[in-house]
Order: C-alpha cells, then structure tokens, then sequence
C-alpha cells in the first residue's frame, strides 16, 4: 500500500479567480435529484434551493476554500455501500459493486475545479489525441476508429504488399485505487496548472477516508476518489505520459501515436511485413510501457493482457507464445 505523502500546508500566491454567483448556479442547475446524499446525509435538492434562494450562504465558504488552497476534511470523506451485480449468488465478494457516496456541496466544489481544469488543458492541449476516454467529444467509437485506420492501411494494396497488424490490449490492475497521488501533482505541475488549482488539488489528494458499517473508517493513500467528480480528469492527467513516452527504435509503426488509450485500457497497435518483425519491434515498445507503469506505481495485469493479429493476408506464420 502507497503511504500518504505529507505535503506542507501552501495557500496559492498567484491571484485566485473567485467562484461567480453565475458559475455557481450553472454548476447548482445541474445537480442531480436522484443520487443517495453522503455522509452528512444532506440531499442535492436541499443545496439546489439553497443555491437558487441564498447563493452567497454558499459561494462564500466555495471561494474561501480556494483562496486558502484548502479542501475541508469532511467532504474527503465517502461512504461505502455494496449494491448485488444482478442475479449473481450473494454469498461472493465478487458479486458485489462497491459505491463510494460523497457529500454533495464537496462535489459542487469539484465541478468548479473541474471545469477550469478542463478549461486548462483543452487550451493548452494538454491531453493527448490518443487518449478517447472522459474526455469531451471523444467515444469508445472514435478510439475504435483510430485503431482501425492502422488496420486498413495494413490491409490496402495487392496482396504481396500487405503488412501484418497487431494489437496488443494491457490491462492495468486495480488502476484507480493504485495512481499515487505525488504521481498526479507532479503531472499537474508539468502541465503548467494554475497554482491555485494545484494547491487545492494537493489538499483534495490528502486526508481521504472510506466510511463503511456503523462506526468504521479506512484512510485512503493512493488512487483517484471513487464516485467522485474529479477522479476521471485526474486519472488521465497522470496517464497522458504514458501516450507520450519515446518508443525504443525507429520502426514505422511503434512511435507513441500507435498507443490508444480509453481511460485505463490501452492498446498498442503496429504494422510489419512479418511476425518476426513484428515481434523484434513491439516487445522493446512493451517494455517500454511496462517500465513506465512501474516508475509509476501502476501494475500491469500479464494474465489479463491480450494480443490479436488483425490481416487480410492470406497466409502468414502465428507469433510465438
């Protein structure tokens, strides 16, 4: 288990854009109704009303927060409930799917910082191309597309010139609950936040709790908040790095472009005229990734990672097991 780094104290020294009456009642608009409330038991549609009727009683304590750089203990804090996955027998773990509750005025807190975070990095292009999950206007579809160009290249033209394609589809263990949270300032730092948003994600990423039974209370040290609403833009922060590493050699086909991520999943997709060479170039690049999920504090899955040959050649000889 990652120990919880100790970061001193630091309040922004930069100017701090304060929470607008405006931006609040955007955010507060689109609050849910349904969801469970968190720990302090209070239900979106109580700060719904409170944002349409009293908007300061609110937007004072948002804006104090980031001008201090501080994230208050308690909405760090999540409840644990198990919810069955389908008909699957009750008596298994396994056929249970853990959701983490957080207070709601913690979320609208995230929301501001997620939308000037996502600001950020879109005007800065600070997330890679090939990276197609939680990020706006990119799908499942457009990372299946990205893939299968490579694979109609491959397959274009006569058939003596046809190229072999393969992918090889990783899988991270445990991904979420595993991003150190260092990690993720640091990929925030290199991307040239602001320092306020730093700050306060350095306070977000610390002091986190797990709430389950009656009196019961984990400490969390690592990973992205489950069923929050920052975990996802923070988990491709830390990720995009991996999009960008230099891949070993210099064969076409296995630069960094040829990793296609969606969110945790990834897949590495080249072309060569022969498996043998397939082989000789991509298993350098997979080190390489594997590497880099070490230095990282992530691991992968060998026994979930996949490898398929994607051709139009009619006869070629099967890669080594």
């Amino acid at each position: 288990m990652h120990q919880a780094p100790i970061w001193p104290v630091a309040r922004p020294t930069e100017e701090v854009p304060l929470i607008t009456v405006a931006e609040l009642a955007s955010i507060g608009a689109r609050l849910p109704t349904n969801k469970a409330p968190g720990p302090d038991g209070v239900p979106d549609i109580i700060l719904k009303r409170i944002i349409s009727k009293k908007p300061e009683l609110i937007l004072d304590t948002l804006n104090r927060c980031l001008l201090q750089g501080h994230f208050p203990k308690p909405w760090k804090e999540a409840t644990l409930v198990l919810l069955p996955k389908g008909k699957k027998p009750l008596e298994l773990p396994s056929s249970y799917r853990p959701i983490c509750l957080i207070n709601t005025i913690g979320k609208l807190l995230e929301r501001v910082i997620k939308k000037r975070l996502e600001a950020h990095l879109e005007e800065t292009s600070g997330i890679s191309d090939r990276q197609f999950g939680f990020v706006k206007g990119r799908s499942t579809i457009d990372a299946i597309e990205k893939a299968m160009e490579v694979v109609n290249k491959a397959g274009t033209g006569p058939h003596y010139k046809r190229e072999l394609c393969a992918m090889v589809c990783l899988d991270v263990a445990n991904a979420f609950n595993s991003a150190p949270w260092a990690n993720i300032e640091d990929a925030l730092v290199k991307k040239e936040v602001p320092e306020y948003l730093v700050c306060i994600l350095r306070s977000y990423l610390s002091e986190r709790a797990i709430l389950y039974g009656d009196t019961t209370r984990r400490a969390v040290t690592s990973g992205v908040p489950q069923g929050s609403v920052l975990g996802p833009i923070l988990w491709i922060v830390m990720y995009d790095d991996l999009l960008r590493i230099a891949m070993p050699g210099n064969i076409r086909g296995m630069s960094s472009s040829s990793l296609i991520a969606f969110a945790e999943d990834v897949a590495m997709v080249a072309t060569w005229r022969t498996t043998a060479l397939l082989e000789e170039s991509m298993n350098p690049s997979l080190d390489a990734v594997a590497r880099w999920m070490a230095k990282t504090g992530l691991t992968l899955s060998v026994s979930k990672t996949e490898a398929i040959m994607l051709t139009t050649k009619r006869g070629y000889t099967q890669p080594r097991r």
